[in-house]
């Protein structure tokens, strides 16, 4: 809407019928919706301002009950947020400088007044008057953020270095009250260590302006070191340049994050010294087991007569041929964690079954184990053909191994597709295992569930690491007589998964 249009309403405090007539009239012929009162003393004014709310004051500096520099002064008090225009009739320079000073929005001589020159100052008057106004009110919302933020936060100036203002949460953080703090530097906060690289930075942010982000240390009033990432960036302050801080503490943040960085370090140390521990473990006591073996074998060509002798003999036979073992499925759990890269391929799952099956045929007939398989809704599975053939060996020596004595093994297979997965399930309604008491070494190298069967608790290890060598899992669900079901998780290859 164009100001000569607008609703404006103006007092005029002049006690000059003629000069107010004039005035009066220079102001309607550029507004014309303009309400206009007219006050010939100092206390009309203040009677009119207790009760209307003015656009505009325009004042005259001599009335019959005030003048001067007095006059502005209780009009400043009385005006609110409306702008003051002075028109006096006196061309004092000097004075008028000094009224502008005072707080006045403009002063304008009655000689030199027209209608136009009047309109123009009271609309700057009032749109500098919102300005101000609007100035002052986010100075003071910003004011009271910063003072009311839980978050260290100061201003200082870029060219002394000295605080110009903090928060209370900077004094309560480092132990300084505000006094003790406006009579530091920044860089009294600092190790003397980082005293260079802060003016440094300090100098630099001032000539480019910049917003700024960083991590230091800073030192509390107390002697402590405390971490702090630091945020700054340029802004006016009381006039002048400055810089205005926020401090985030994050030394527990970075007391974790070397932690963590000691344990990585001490883990992989420990993982490389286990592996070393193996590799001796396994392969260089091959040799002297080898020797062992031979050794006992030699026994057979004699024939030891004493009784005891032969007993301790054959002792030593079967303790070397199980330390044999024992050293073989070493390398064997050895060369699954170790191999970085190994082979995948399309697999027929009913194909690998069959060879697994021909190779079991003795202990399948001996069981009388029956088989069912659906591998219809996933007929292949992307995997390492030697790792998918030990499994399902595996898997099938278990079910017929720990089958219950009152029922016929009956193994059920089948595979499907669920999402970026290939899941292959193998069920049997065997003894089942107590999953609330085995399910955290379920998976163990050397765990045994059923004591009375003869077993050396490798093959789960075994099972669940050629899995998890090709990103797959493994699950299971199990409850004692009831049989147990094993689920397998493979993963499907990018292109299965575009074309599904």
């Amino acid at each position: 809407m164009p100001y000569s249009s607008q609703k404006i309403t103006i007092m005029v405090v002049e006690d000059n019928a003629g000069d107010f007539v004039l005035i009066e009239e220079y102001l309607l012929q550029e507004m014309s919706n303009a309400t206009i009162l007219h006050a010939k003393t100092f206390g009309e004014a203040k009677s009119l301002s207790n009760t209307i709310a003015f656009d505009v004051i325009l004042l005259d500096l001599s009335l019959p009950d005030a003048s001067g520099e007095e006059l502005i002064s209780e009009t400043l008090k009385i005006c609110g947020d409306s702008p003051i225009i002075v028109l006096t009739g006196y061309s004092n320079k000097n004075f008028g400088i000094k009224t502008l000073g005072m707080g006045i929005a403009d002063y304008l001589l009655k000689d030199e007044l027209s209608s136009p020159h009047l309109f123009k100052s009271i609309f700057h008057s009032i749109e500098r008057k919102k300005i101000n106004t609007y100035l002052r009110t986010s100075e003071e919302k910003y004011r009271n953020l910063f003072h009311s933020s839980p978050l260290p936060m100061w201003v200082y100036d870029p060219d002394t270095f000295f605080f110009l203002d903090v928060n209370s949460a900077a004094c309560y953080h480092y132990g300084y009250t505000k006094n003790e703090f406006l009579s530091l530097t920044i860089d009294q906060i600092r190790p003397e260590k980082d005293i260079e690289k802060v003016r440094r930075l300090a100098m630099v942010n001032k000539l480019a302006k910049n917003a700024f982000e960083g991590t230091f240390e800073h030192v509390k009033k107390n002697g402590d070191l405390i971490d702090v990432l630091i945020r700054s960036s340029s802004i006016e302050f009381s006039g002048r340049e400055a810089r205005l801080v926020i401090a985030t503490d994050i030394t527990e943040k970075v007391k974790a994050q070397i932690e963590r960085e000691n344990l990585i370090t001490e883990l992989l140390q420990t993982n490389k010294d286990l592996k070393q521990f193996s590799y001796i473990t396994s392969h260089n006591l091959r040799g002297p087991i080898a020797q062992l073996l031979g050794l006992t074998n030699l026994l057979n060509i004699y024939q030891v007569k004493d009784p005891t002798l032969s007993k301790i003999l054959n002792g030593i036979k079967a303790a070397a041929g199980s330390f044999d073992e024992t050293v073989r499925d070493l390398s064997m759990v050895l060369d699954i964690k170790e191999k970085v890269v190994v082979t995948k391929e399309e697999i027929n799952i009913e194909a690998c079954l069959d060879k697994v099956v021909a190779q079991c045929n003795a202990m399948i007939e001996q069981s009388c184990a029956r088989i069912r398989t659906n591998f219809s809704n996933a007929p292949t599975v992307n995997f390492n053909k030697a790792y998918l053939e030990s499994i399902l060996i595996n898997l099938l020596s278990n079910a017929i191994k720990y089958s219950s004595r009152s029922a016929t093994p009956l193994i059920t297979i089948t595979s499907n597709i669920s999402g970026n997965k290939l899941i292959l399930e193998f069920e049997d309604n065997g003894l089942g295992i107590d999953m609330n008491l085995h399910r955290e070494r379920l998976f163990g190298l050397y765990q045994r569930f059923h004591y009375d069967i003869e077993g050396k608790g490798l093959g789960l290890f075994l099972i669940k690491s050629q899995m998890e060598a090709l990103n797959g899992a493994i699950d299971v669900e199990s409850e004692p007589n009831k049989g147990t079901k094993f689920i397998l998780q493979f993963e499907r290859p990018d292109s299965y998964l575009s074309t599904a």
